[in-house]
């Protein structure tokens, strides 16, 4: 499944289920959340000295346990993606002036001895090299009530039965 975020009604909901003694593969049947991320967020109530029984839990408290499980340390990159680091400069120039591809890329790197997959180098250009970012999207304005007019149209059918058929269009 892939990453989803947890907002604090859907934390304050696994807290609150796990203060009152329901187990964690029950939230997560119940909450329809991973019983992986149901555990994190209980280990993070443990470490914050939430107990089960205990009085419900502040807002504060819900904060804190997103907070902890939000500020987990990074994974260290893999010595794949570092044996890119000193062909940064040179990958980012081959993507942004020569408009190549990552296949290319891929290629250019082999003839220079450099074997990394294609993912591992779908990463490091993701990460450090500004590609894959989406174009910003600018909108347009409305023009006021009465400047402009839009018409659709599109083909409904034929009509008759004949070798003469006509096309029935709408607008």
């Amino acid at each position: 499944m892939a990453y989803r975020e947890m907002g604090m009604v859907e934390i304050r909901e696994v807290v609150r289920r796990w203060m009152g003694s329901q187990g964690n593969r029950a939230i997560a049947r119940a909450t329809g959340i991973d019983r992986k991320t149901v555990a994190k967020y209980v280990r993070a109530a443990q470490t914050l000295g939430l107990c089960r029984g205990g009085l419900a839990a502040t807002d504060e408290q819900i904060a804190a346990v997103r907070q902890a499980v939000l500020s987990a340390p990074e994974r260290p990159p893999s010595p794949e993606s570092q044996t890119l680091e000193p062909y940064r400069e040179q990958i980012r120039a081959w993507l942004s002036q020569d408009g190549l591809r990552l296949t290319k890329i891929s290629r250019r790197l082999r003839a220079l001895g450099v074997t990394v997959s294609y993912s591992t180098l779908y990463r490091f250009a993701r990460a450090h090299c500004d590609f894959g970012n989406p174009a910003i999207t600018v909108r347009v304005a409305e023009p006021p009530p009465g400047e402009a007019a839009e018409a659709d149209f599109g083909v409904l059918g034929m009509c008759g039965r004949k070798r003469g058929q006509a096309c029935v269009i709408a607008f």
